[in-house]
């Protein structure tokens, strides 16, 4: 699927949050499927030269997550697998995974962007 000219990965990365040392992506991305926002992942987490991008959608009614941590947030303890699932449980799911990839679901889309907003906290437990 082709995602809106809203979702460059240029955009995203302008929206960073600096948390800890590590810089941050949070994005609820319509229309996208677990596939394009691997992809969109990849590509901000490169852009942010070892970031964490956490995405999310919602397809069919339900909640897809897809969360990517790059090396050096990974060595300062950050994992995409805890992060994901805190964040999955705040929107009725759950999921995990590795420390550098993860994905989730949730049934709760109305809950989807409170819980991608959680996602700095959660990080910030993770690196300190």
């Amino acid at each position: 699927r082709e995602l809106s000219a809203a979702t460059s990965v240029d955009d995203l990365v302008a929206s960073a949050a600096e948390v800890g040392h590590c810089r941050l992506v949070t994005a609820n991305i319509p229309g996208a499927d677990r596939d394009a926002l691997a992809a969109l992942a990849d590509k901000v987490v490169g852009a942010l030269d070892g970031g964490v991008a956490m995405l999310g959608s919602v397809e069919d009614g339900r909640v897809v997550l897809v969360c990517k941590v790059g090396d050096a947030a990974v060595a300062s303890g950050g994992h995409a697998g805890n992060l994901v699932k805190a964040v999955a449980g705040a929107c009725g799911g759950g999921g995990g995974g590795r420390p550098n990839f993860a994905q989730a679901g949730g049934t709760q889309p109305d809950k989807l962007d409170s819980a991608l907003a959680a996602a700095a906290d959660v990080l910030r437990a993770q690196i300190g």
